[in-house]
């Protein structure tokens, strides 16, 4: 017996499955279009892409900043439902100063309440007469109101209050010129007194009386005094101008100047040397009262 052909072509024949009748034969299921299956089969599969979603772009809203010394005008729209209001600023040339208007609905007038100033108090004329007399060393007067102290016996100074004003002033103890026994009689006098500060900011005035009790007890000596007149003294101090001497029984001090001492040195006299000085120079304006040594009496 022969064997057909038929397995071979059975071998090289593509089938999608075999299938079997009810009357048990077999048969071939063929695609409908074997030339297309078979391409179909040998071209391989292209790989699957992947969809990415890109985000559209958004516009970009540059911000233009606000310069310093530039024009900034706000319009505020309020809503009637009482959200915030909505403020839109737009900027101008930088070279004007900065500036904001506001412009609001009229149907809601802003209700302004007028708030005072206060102005800053005025400044006593009295601290303006006190520079003055400050700046002219001349003296003025006032009666002392109290006596500042610790309660324990150390005296710290004295309060003057000043003529038509109820400024006070204070006389620190080492200006006084007395002893601690001797201020308390002080207290509801009127007293002379010279100008050593003035300070508007703190409201305060500082006073020596002992240079002004100086100044009066030098001027009555003046008075007394002529040219050439011989007086004995006591050196109380020396400064490179020269050396003060306090004339006896009088409290009042001159000034030997330094061209008048011999050799014009200061060496040439001592503190608390006892002294006779010739008087040279009487200035009744400036209250000056000129000495020189006078010469030893030639036997």
């Amino acid at each position: 017996m022969k064997h057909s052909n038929s397995s071979a072509a059975f071998s090289h024949s593509p089938f999608q499955a075999l299938t079997l009748s009810s009357e048990g034969a077999i048969a071939l299921n063929l695609p409908e279009n074997p030339a297309k299956e078979e391409a179909k089969a040998t071209t391989p599969a292209a790989p699957a892409l992947k969809v990415r979603t890109v985000r559209r772009p958004q516009a970009l809203i540059k911000k233009q900043p606000v310069r310093v010394g530039s024009t900034v005008k706000i319009t505020i729209a309020p809503e009637t439902t009482g959200t915030e209001s909505i403020a839109k600023a737009s900027s101008t040339a930088p070279d004007t100063a900065a500036k904001v208007t506001t412009t609001t609905a009229p149907s809601t007038p802003a209700k302004v309440t007028a708030v005072p100033v206060k102005a800053a108090p005025a400044l006593p004329a009295i601290f303006g007469q006190m520079k003055t007399a400050q700046q002219s060393r001349t003296s003025v007067s006032g009666v002392v109101t109290q006596v500042v102290d610790d309660g324990k016996g150390r005296i710290f100074g004295v309060r003057v209050k000043l003529e038509n004003s109820e400024v006070l002033a204070f006389a620190p103890f080492s200006r006084l010129g007395l002893a601690i026994t001797e201020v308390h009689g002080l207290l509801n006098t009127t007293q002379a007194f010279k100008v050593i500060e003035v300070d508007e900011s703190k409201g305060a005035i500082v006073f020596n009386r002992q240079a002004a009790c100086s100044e009066q007890r030098l001027d009555r000596l003046i008075e007394l005094v002529k040219v050439g007149q011989v007086l004995k003294g006591k050196v109380r101090n020396i400064a490179e101008c020269g050396a003060f001497v306090e004339i006896t029984g009088t409290g009042a001090s001159g000034l030997i100047h330094i061209s008048k001492l011999p050799g014009e040195s200061l060496e040439s006299v001592k503190k608390g040397e006892e002294v006779k000085v010739i008087v040279v120079k009487v200035n009744k304006a400036k209250h000056q009262l000129g000495l020189a040594l006078a010469l030893p009496e030639v036997e």
